[in-house]
């Protein structure tokens, strides 16, 4: 898994959930005045504000691929990360209709299914199955920040979180299918103590 799979994972539960009702998801800073301005209310910004590993090592080799023998084919390695998400739920300053307190709510409602320290559901993959690469989330403070930093100024909901995941590579490893022994005429034998000598 990637660190947008997991932002998008977290995105996709939302927009699943009966207690949150969301506009437009992007995993990006909004450009309001331009490319983003036409975005549905409430628009729902998931970032990276940290990306960290939770092992100081490299990979480690957590199983082994293998064929329809059960001979093994290659090695599997895992990475494990920890990653702080910035989830902003901003609505237009002029709108009556959305308040960002009560959506902050629903938020933290809708999320809180999946944190570890509740129910610990998984996030649903888009297929109608979930994803296994999410170990472990946790739903953090919320709380409102006006946003006055750009022309249009904005209400917002931040909310904290963290989620850990991990990545695995598979190697593709040669099989041996054949051993090189030595010829006939390239040992010597002898008989000391009854055993057989090979110099080869």
């Amino acid at each position: 898994m990637t660190p947008t799979e997991a932002l998008e994972a977290i995105g996709r539960a939302l927009q699943n959930s009966n207690q949150f009702t969301g506009g437009s998801y992007i995993n990006h800073l909004g450009d309001w005045e331009h490319g983003d301005a036409g975005l549905k209310q409430p628009v729902v910004v998931i970032q990276p504000v940290g990306r960290i590993r939770s092992d100081a090592h490299d990979s480690d080799l957590v199983g082994y691929t293998t064929d329809a023998n059960g001979d093994r084919t290659g090695r599997i390695f895992q990475a494990d990360w920890e990653m702080e998400v910035q989830l902003d739920i901003y609505v237009a300053g002029g709108n009556p209709n959305l308040d960002e307190k009560q959506l902050g709510h629903d938020l933290e409602t809708a999320l809180l299914p999946f944190d570890s320290k509740r129910q610990l559901s998984k996030f649903p993959d888009g297929d109608g199955g979930v994803v296994d690469a999410i170990t472990h989330f946790r739903v953090g403070e919320g709380r409102p920040e006006p946003d006055t930093g750009g022309e249009m100024t904005a209400r917002r909901w931040r909310q904290d979180l963290m989620v850990h995941f991990h990545d695995q590579a598979t190697t593709t490893d040669d099989q041996i299918t054949t051993v090189a022994t030595a010829n006939s005429d390239e040992m010597e034998t002898g008989d000391s103590d009854d055993e057989l000598v090979w110099n080869y």
